[in-house]
């Protein structure tokens, strides 16, 4: 199972920025559609990062070590399942605890699944839960409570018996560290009630969930529920500066977290312009603090907010001008925004990234130098083979600068000639390079063959005239190529 060196290109590129110079690193090159969603930093300074690559017709999730200079030193595919999306990773008892969305085969339901892993990548067990009725986990956010449990909430894609498509979900979830299910809530309402975070409050009783609406006369509301996740209250967040009834929307990857014992910082979009919107809450839920970042030139609204804070360093992120309708896949131009904040959500500095392509952020992790992890994905517009993100990471020091610059990409290394082809197509690979098995699809990701590689030619003679793609198991991860064969 274990596979060291994905299909990694850490490929430095140029992209705009309004205050300055920036650089953004691409860590995945392979035309497969990729996701990062998570990371966490270990005592030695390096970073396990989880996320998924959507090849035709698979999903499949893999982990990624970067050590403190974003050198890839390991990484893992886990390819035995029909499904595998890994959403979240904590650090915990010197072991590596990942949660995702499972399904074993073609022919089961998906499940939530919980991985725990030594830090070598060696997986110690693997735990599922059954999801009622045909509920596919699309979000997660989590967090472990002071008695050692790991407590979710996000959104379910719920299906009908016939794989119809009946809606989005909310839900909250708690298993114990072992993967034993715990309690929960689906909220099968048609009010969206999502979870967009949770967080234990201070007397360690029970959990603050925010959500954007829990009932037809609220906006920014708090559940507070009790240790085995039923609710005790509900109240609605005010302010008396700014409308509140659109600030948790669409809060998608790392919100709340506690900025210290008497304040939680929170974010998303102020309703009337659809700016950024960051905000303190107490816990009896008087607002403290707030900031306003307004997004000049922005046809649609900001979305996919991320905070996080280690020591005094509290960072804060989004991505503007997003088309809510296919915010993954938009033509629309978008950037990052990444904050830095001081306890009273002064901005200390603002960098903004992108604005050639969309993109779209998915963390900001406050590190233990004092600096931030950036986890992002790139969609270049205008694809002519399949909706296909590439990956971004970087790394900021605590005064905004971006400190790796790395330039190697293997996926450019690996040549298929001659393209067009009639008869045999040929690779040339770097030394360090081997290729054991290819898998074909057409443009529809539909598979035609599958074989294990004898060299480096493949014989396409029972291949159809027309355009292919060419999946190539390597040594060092997964490589898609692009040809076509003519009569």
């Amino acid at each position: 199972m274990k596979k060291t060196g994905l299909v990694l290109s850490l490929f430095f590129i140029y992209t705009l920025s309004v205050n300055a110079q920036n650089t953004f690193e691409l860590l995945v090159e392979n035309n497969l559609d990729e996701m990062l969603l998570d990371v966490c930093e270990l005592p030695d300074g390096n970073f396990i990062i989880t996320g998924a690559y959507k090849a035709p017709n698979q999903n499949h999730g893999y982990l990624i070590k970067l050590n403190e200079e974003g050198a890839i030193i390991d990484s893992v595919y886990l390819n035995e399942y029909s499904y595998c999306t890994l959403h979240n990773i904590h650090f915990y008892n010197n072991e590596l605890y990942v949660l995702a969305a499972l399904k074993e085969n073609t022919d089961t339901n998906f499940t939530l699944g919980l991985f725990i892993l030594n830090t070598d990548f060696e997986i110690l067990d693997v735990k599922t839960n059954t999801l009622p009725g045909y509920k596919h986990i699309g979000l997660l956010n989590s967090i472990i409570d002071s008695d050692s449990n790991l407590v979710m909430g996000g959104i379910v894609n719920d299906y009908d018996i016939n794989g119809e498509y009946l809606g989005l979900e909310g839900f909250l979830y708690k298993i114990s560290m072992t993967g034993d299910s715990i309690s929960s809530i689906f909220f099968n309402e048609d009010l969206h009630k999502v979870p967009y975070g949770i967080i234990e409050n201070n007397d360690s009783t029970g959990y603050h969930a925010f959500i954007k609406l829990y009932n037809n006369n609220s906006v920014c509301s708090k559940i507070l529920l009790n240790k085995g996740l039923e609710e005790v209250s509900v109240v609605n967040l005010s302010s008396e500066i700014y409308a509140l009834n659109d600030a948790l929307h669409s809060s998608t990857h790392a919100s709340p977290v506690r900025i210290n014992d008497s304040s939680i910082l929170l974010s998303g979009r102020e309703g009337a312009n659809e700016g950024f919107f960051s905000f303190t809450t107490t816990d009896n839920d008087l607002i403290v603090s707030s900031n306003y970042i307004e997004n000049e030139n922005m046809i649609n609204g900001a979305i996919c907010y991320t905070n996080s804070k280690n020591g005094n360093n509290i960072y804060s992120g989004y991505t503007s001008n997003v088309n809510i309708s296919n915010f993954y896949y938009s033509h629309d131009t978008t950037h990052i925004h990444i904050l830095k904040f001081d306890e009273q959500l002064n901005t200390i500095w603002h960098k903004v990234i992108g604005g050639d392509a969309c993109y779209n952020l998915y963390r900001v992790l406050a590190c233990n130098d004092g600096g931030c992890l950036i986890l992002a994905s790139r969609y270049e517009y205008g694809h002519d083979l399949y909706e296909i993100r590439s990956v971004y990471v970087a790394k900021v020091n605590q005064d905004g600068e971006f400190v790796w610059q790395r330039t190697v990409s293997l996926s450019n290394t690996i040549s298929i000639y001659p393209n067009p082809a009639i008869h045999t197509i040929n690779f040339t690979t770097p030394d360090n390079v081997s290729i054991t098995g290819y898998s074909v699809f057409n443009l529809n990701g539909d598979l035609i063959l599958s074989r294990k590689a004898k060299s480096n030619s493949v014989n396409i003679d029972m291949l159809a005239p027309g355009a292919y793609i060419i999946q190539l198991n390597t040594n060092m991860g997964l490589v898609s190529k692009r040809f076509l064969k003519m009569e």
